[in-house]
């Protein structure tokens, strides 16, 4: 013996009509997370611009130390100020303290060598 349940037309058009699409609270959480990747994604370029200015000024500090460390009289760029100064650490020896500024930053320098 077999029986065979079917469902009326009404259930299955019903049915169909809400599987076919999403609901709003659906949708909501779907653009709340949208809208935070979004904005991660915004502060993370912002960062990286600022970092990579920070690494030119890194890069730049160094050179104009090393310039001046060799004792060449370079070009320095606007807004930029280097300081030598030289302390005696005995007979033969010197420590040359090396300061870089730009706006609010400030990069020291040490080196000791021969007294030149």
């Amino acid at each position: 013996m077999c029986i065979i349940i079917r469902r009326g037309e009404h259930v299955l058009q019903k049915r169909r009509r809400h599987e076919g699409g999403f609901t709003l609270p659906e949708v909501l959480a779907s653009l709340a997370i949208c809208m935070m990747l979004m904005q991660i994604a915004g502060q993370w370029s912002v960062l990286t611009g600022q970092s990579h200015v920070r690494i030119q000024q890194n890069q730049q500090a160094v050179l104009l130390a090393q310039t001046a460390l060799a004792g060449a009289q370079g070009e320095i760029p606007k807004g930029w100020q280097v300081v030598v100064e030289r302390r005696p650490m005995g007979e033969f020896l010197e420590e040359r303290e090396i300061t870089v500024k730009n706006e609010n930053q400030i990069w020291q320098f040490y080196y000791a060598g021969e007294t030149t």
